[in-house]
């Protein structure tokens, strides 16, 4: 996985976004006054938590053989531009983890969607130390967030997954990204009880949850600004 990922490089293609698809991973934009489908990289649809129609949006174009000519990349909002490939999440963490000095303990080489021996998969890995680490984007345009919004079955199967993997010795880290620098802080959704209580009992075995806000560099492109322990 190349860290050209997350650079905000050249080549960015300006446009304005219309609607999304009727399915996962699509949408429609406007360039050049010219209407486009563009491809999402979200397991789920982006409307509920943010507000996208006619807003400024920045793309990618992609080269390679596509049904699309364009990838959303970010929308411009009035305080920050706000990631939108959620995709890249788990490179912006292993950068991060490259040049940091608050976590020295999660030094060393990275593995990016690494199968485990017993077939879990784990977003990142770090093998000389046994810690996986799974990534959470956040993505709302409110200072405080609500997780899980969306998908709650899925975040509670994870979890238990998890608690499997703490029995055996691993070390984990539930690695929450806020996407929108201004959102600062995080609540679990009180409306699932199994969530709650799944959480809770991973982090008295031992699970790690840290939380995250992307910043944004003309230069640099988005990366993690400040992270701190739940």
């Amino acid at each position: 996985m190349s860290i050209d990922n997350i650079n905000f490089n050249r080549n960015l293609v300006i446009g304005e976004f219309i609607k999304e698809g009727k399915f996962r991973f699509s949408g429609t934009v406007k360039v050049n006054n010219k209407i486009e489908d563009c491809y999402i990289a979200s397991n789920c649809k982006l409307g509920p938590l943010i507000n996208l129609n006619g807003e400024e949006v920045w793309l990618k174009s992609i080269k390679k053989k596509s049904k699309f000519k364009y990838m959303l990349y970010a929308v411009k909002k009035e305080r920050s531009p706000i990631l939108l490939e959620l995709q890249a999440i788990n490179v912006i963490i292993g950068d991060y983890l490259t040049r940091q000095r608050k976590f020295e303990n999660l030094k060393g080489a990275i593995s990016y969607e690494k199968t485990l021996e017993n077939g879990y998969r784990a977003d990142l890995y770090i093998s000389s130390k046994d810690i996986i680490i799974e990534g959470k984007t956040i993505l709302s345009e409110d200072k405080v967030a609500s997780y899980p919004n969306v998908k709650i079955g899925r975040a509670i199967s994870q979890l238990q997954k998890i608690k499997c993997l703490l029995e055996e010795g691993h070390k984990v880290y539930y690695w929450f990204v806020s996407l929108n620098p201004s959102c600062n802080r995080l609540l679990f959704n009180e409306e699932s009880n199994d969530f709650i209580e799944l959480i809770a009992v991973c982090r008295k075995m031992g699970m790690k949850i840290v939380f995250s806000t992307l910043k944004y560099d003309i230069e640099k492109g988005f990366y993690i600004n400040r992270s701190r322990l739940l």
